[in-house]
C-alpha cells in the first residue's frame, strides 16, 4: 500500500478540522459529560473530596416543592412565549410581505428586528421601568389615565410577575421569527396562489392549503429554537425580579425558572452536584419537547 502524501492545503484542511474537533470536545461533550457525572456526586467549590452518592440529588429534586414549581414555571413560560411568537410573527410577516416597496419591506423588518439584537440587560432595565408599580412606570401612568384607580405591580404579583416577563421576552424576540416567516414566504412560488385564484379559493383557503404547508420547515425550526431560548430564560429573571419586596426569582418563587435554578444552586448554595442534576433534567426535558415538536409538526402540516 501506498503511503498517502498530505499535500500543503490538505494539511491545512486536516488542522482546521482537528481545531474543530478539539473545540467540541473541550467545550461541549466534556462540559456535558462533566455535568451528568456530577449530578451523581457530592460536590461544590471548596470540597476536598467529591463523594458518589448515586441517585440522592435525583431523590431530593423531584421530592422538592420549589423544583416542581420551577418545572411548571419553565412550562409555562415556554407555552406562553413559544405559540405566541409563531402565531404574532407569521401575521406581520404576512403583512409586510404585502407591501409592494422594498424599502418600506425593509424598514419594517428592521423596525422588529432592533429589540433582538440590543442587549437583553439595556432592554431589561428599559422594560423594569415601564412596569414600575406606581404613577412614574409608563403601563401603569396609561392605565391610571385611562381611568384605573390602583397601580398594577407588575413585577411584584406572584400572578403578574412571570407573565409580565414573558410579554418582555416576546418583544425581543419576535422580530427574528417575523425575519425568518419573511424569508421562508419569499421562497413560496406566486404562481401556486395564482392558480388558487382562478380556482376560487379565498384567502383562508389559500393560507390553508398553501402557506401552511410550504412554511412548515420555518415553523419548525422556530418552534425548536423558541422552545430552547423559553427553557433557556436566565438574564430576564436575573435582572428584573431583584426588588425591595422580593428576591430574585420572586415573589414566592413566581419567576424561578429552571436555568435560573440551576445557577443559584450551583454559585450561591454552592451545590455543584445537585445544580448538575437538575441542569440533566432540563437537558432531558428539552430533547423530549424538541423530538414531539418535531413529530408533530411534520406529520400536521407537510405535504
Amino acid at each position: 500500500m501506498k503511503n498517502v502524501r498530505l499535500l500543503p492545503e490538505n494539511k491545512t484542511g486536516l488542522a482546521v478540522i482537528i481545531m474543530g474537533f478539539a473545540f467540541l470536545i473541550l467545550f461541549w461533550w466534556y462540559p456535558l459529560i462533566r455535568t451528568f457525572i456530577l449530578g451523581f456526586q457530592l460536590s461544590g467549590v471548596g470540597r476536598l473530596k467529591e463523594s458518589w452518592i448515586g441517585l440522592a440529588h435525583y431523590r431530593a429534586l423531584f421530592s422538592s416543592k420549589v423544583f416542581g414549581k420551577v418545572v411548571l414555571n419553565t412550562l409555562y413560560f415556554a407555552a406562553l412565549i413559544v405559540p405566541t411568537q409563531i402565531v404574532v410573527g407569521l401575521a406581520v410577516s404576512m403583512m409586510i410581505d404585502k407591501i409592494k416597496s422594498r424599502v418600506f419591506q425593509r424598514l419594517g423588518l428592521l423596525s422588529f428586528y432592533i429589540p433582538y439584537i440590543l442587549p437583553i440587560v439595556a432592554i431589561g432595565i428599559l422594560w423594569k421601568f415601564l412596569y414600575h408599580p406606581s404613577r412614574f412606570g409608563i403601563f401603569n401612568f396609561l392605565l391610571i389615565e385611562a381611568g384605573m384607580k390602583e397601580p398594577i405591580r407588575w413585577l411584584e404579583d406572584p400572578q403578574l410577575a412571570l407573565t409580565s416577563i414573558g410579554i418582555m421576552q416576546i418583544w425581543q424576540r419576535v422580530g427574528y421569527v417575523i425575519l425568518l416567516y419573511f424569508a421562508g414566504l419569499q421562497t413560496i412560488p406566486r404562481i401556486f396562489y395564482e392558480a388558487a385564484e382562478i380556482d376560487g379559493a379565498n384567502a383562508w383557503q389559500r393560507f390553508r392549503a398553501i402557506t401552511l404547508p410550504l412554511l412548515t420547515p420555518t415553523t419548525l425550526f422556530v418552534a425548536v429554537t423558541s422552545t430552547i431560548s423559553a427553557f433557556m430564560t436566565f438574564e430576564a429573571v436575573y435582572i428584573m425580579t431583584l426588588t425591595a419586596q422580593a428576591g430574585r426569582g420572586g415573589p414566592i418563587n413566581s419567576t424561578n425558572v429552571m436555568l435560573y435554578y440551576i445557577y443559584f444552586n450551583a454559585f450561591d448554595n454552592n451545590r455543584m452536584g445537585y445544580a448538575s442534576a437538575a441542569a440533566i433534567i432540563l437537558f432531558f426535558m428539552i430533547l423530549g419537547v424538541t423530538l414531539l415538536q418535531f413529530k408533530f409538526i411534520r406529520q400536521k402540516f407537510e405535504y
